[in-house]
């Protein structure tokens, strides 16, 4: 019998999260109806950052209503995928009186991902009210009997790193409450955990050139002790309501969250990594280009103009010639700070029972030869001040 899988993909953030979600939306083309991205909770972005919002303000116990939501949605795209698979031919492209003939399912999902793609760098609200959301009656969605299409069962994948922050032990039941909302449908739920040493480097980072963080890097370290703790209960949470449902990956080396999610989505090889070719990485920035990002407000000063933080980054992308020198692989980590940082996950691994993240990383700190810079505005020197100053003109005809 072939059954709607639901996916639900829970982060964690900086484990390739947007390269998926992005390589997805593009691999709507090829999959056609076999595959759907629900728009709810997405609005016009690539992930359904609104529908854990939505999840996240709900009061305990009254989630069933944004399942019925989402439900709806996957009801209303199944019953159209079950009744495309019945018709054996195409209507001409322009009827004789001239008029066109309705859209078949693969070129309204193409459209979808046009739709995704213009959409990628901006994430949206909640459409309410619109008409699949509103006006899709209720059905099974189980995909079983003769017309739901033999060989094509639907996969449904919903994504947003934002479900880490429900992750956590006091949010966990909550989540797992949601999950268990959805009836006639499989539902699978993902969890991608990197060595968490690295993943808090890379989350100051990103923090910081998004303006969000103030502090140093060593109070971050220290502000996240809790929260790791947290994490580690709440998954275990999770695991015991969820069970099998719940799989929990670990980036160890040669792990590929493309080539592991093609497998998981079941579709034909290589089709994420094809997809991917066009996405443009959100990896760690160049040190030069990460500081003036970070301290914006001391770049402006030392520019002598205002400077939109999008726009700079943006121009980076485009020009990254920009700054002489440019120095790609760094760290924030001193020798001894990262032993205590990693000491510090492996004692929480211990102390809260997820021996699984002890069996992924619990090996060692492996040995890295990478330069250690102070992360402060003096990194930028007066030759990278001119070069920022010489931007201007392309800065402010970038647009928003």
């Amino acid at each position: 019998m072939d059954q709607t899988r639901l996916i639900f993909h829970l982060g964690m953030p900086k484990t390739g999260t947007s390269i998926l979600q992005n390589s997805v939306t593009r691999a709507l083309r090829e999959t056609g109806p076999r595959l759907m991205v629900p728009a709810f909770g997405r609005g016009m972005g690539i992930a359904h950052h609104a529908l854990v919002r939505r999840v996240a303000e709900a009061e305990p116990g009254s989630t069933l209503p944004i399942a019925a939501e989402l439900s709806r949605e996957i009801a209303a795209h199944r019953a159209e995928q079950m009744a495309r698979t019945q018709q054996t031919t195409r209507p001409e492209k322009t009827r004789a009186d001239g008029t066109r003939p309705e859209k078949t399912q693969p070129e309204k999902m193409a459209e979808q991902a046009a739709t995704l793609e213009k959409g990628a760098a901006q994430e949206g609200d909640v459409q309410e009210g619109g008409a699949q959301e509103s006006a899709a009656p209720e059905a099974d969605l189980s995909g079983a009997g003769p017309e739901s299409g033999a060989g094509h069962p639907l996969t449904v994948f919903v994504s947003s790193e934002g479900f880490t922050n429900l992750c956590g032990v006091k949010r966990a039941d909550h989540l797992a409450d949601f999950i268990d909302a959805f009836e006639g449908v499989s539902v699978e739920v993902l969890v991608v955990i990197r060595e968490l040493s690295d993943f808090l480097e890379s989350m100051y980072l990103q923090s910081a050139r998004f303006g969000h963080m103030k502090g140093t890097f060593a109070d971050y370290l220290t502000s996240r002790r809790r929260w790791v703790r947290d994490y580690f209960r709440g998954l275990l949470v999770l695991r015991a309501r969820l069970g099998e449902r719940l799989d929990i990956v670990f980036q160890a080396p040669g792990f590929d969250i493309l080539t592991h999610a093609n497998a998981l989505l079941r579709l034909e090889e290589g089709t994420l990594t094809r997809a991917s070719r066009t996405v443009r990485s959100t990896a760690k920035r160049e040190l030069k280009e990460q500081v003036a990002l970070s301290f914006l407000a001391e770049t402006e000063a030392a520019a002598g103009f205002k400077i939109s933080r999008d726009k700079l980054m943006r121009v980076f992308d485009d020009r990254p010639d920009v700054f002489a020198g440019r120095v790609e692989r760094y760290t924030l980590y001193g020798p001894e700070a990262r032993q205590a940082t990693y000491d510090d996950l492996i004692a929480a691994a211990a102390e809260t029972g997820f021996t699984a993240y002890l069996d992924a990383f619990g090996g060692g700190l492996k040995r890295r030869d990478v330069p250690v810079f102070p992360f402060t505005f003096d990194q930028l020197g007066a030759a990278d001040i001119a070069a920022i100053a010489a931007l201007r003109p392309q800065i402010e005809a970038t647009p928003r």
